[in-house]
Order: structure tokens, then sequence, then C-alpha cells
């Protein structure tokens, strides 16, 4: 029969694995949450500089299924949930590559820098 000193010695050897492993999985673990969380904000980006839009707003009225949110209803056809201060008349200009929309009022000129915005808000404009 084996003595505590050789159950001891036994029992320290059978944990140094498990523990290598438990360590492996937590390196997956954040090394993955770390690489998505970046994907994410990089897709974000890619997403803002391929959009396009120049438009004209012809009426701005509440959104049908959420009447605290406005919608926007532009020349294009189209219809989007806006965030920003925008009236009926004026003209919308955000060319492909770039990070600047433009808001052409009667007599200014509104750059609105999305990169700053957050990620739904530029993905409801267009």
């Amino acid at each position: 029969m084996k003595n505590d000193d050789e159950l001891m010695l036994v029992d320290k050897y059978a944990t140094k694995p498990l523990l290598y492993f438990f360590l492996f999985i937590l390196v997956l673990i954040i090394s993955s949450i770390v690489y998505f969380c970046s994907t994410d904000d990089r897709r974000h980006d890619h997403i803002t500089l391929i959009l396009e839009k120049h438009a004209r707003v012809i009426k701005i009225a509440p959104f049908p299924s959420q009447p605290r949110d406005l919608a926007v209803y532009w020349n294009d056809g189209k219809t989007s949930i806006w965030t920003f201060n925008l009236k009926v008349g004026d003209s919308v200009s955000k060319n492909k590559g770039d990070y600047i929309l433009y808001i052409f009022r009667k007599d200014s000129i509104i750059p609105i820098s999305l990169p700053s915005q957050e990620k739904w808000t530029v993905n409801s404009l267009f």
C-alpha cells in the first residue's frame, strides 16, 4: 500500500496538466474576445467608407414602428431613421471612401464626422 507521501506526489503531478489545460482555454477565450471586438470596429469603418448617399429631405415624420424616432423620407424613395438635426429641403451628401457627411442647408454646410457617431446611427442613415 502506498503511503501518504507517495499519494501527495501523484496528486501534485496529476493537477499540472489540468492547470495547463484550463490556462490554454482561458487564453483562447480572451484572444477570441479581443479578435472579435477589433474586427467589429474595422467592419464598421469599412461599411462607413463604402456607403454613398446624395439625396434631399422631402418629409420628416414619426417612424411608424417607433413613434419616438423620426423617419426621414428622401427624394430617392428611401426612408431611414435619422438622429441628426435635419429640416425639409436639406440635402445630404456622402461620397464613397469619405468619412464626412455634409448637410447642405439654404445658407450653410454642416460637416458631420461619421466615425465619431454610434454604429447603429451610421447604419440607419442609408
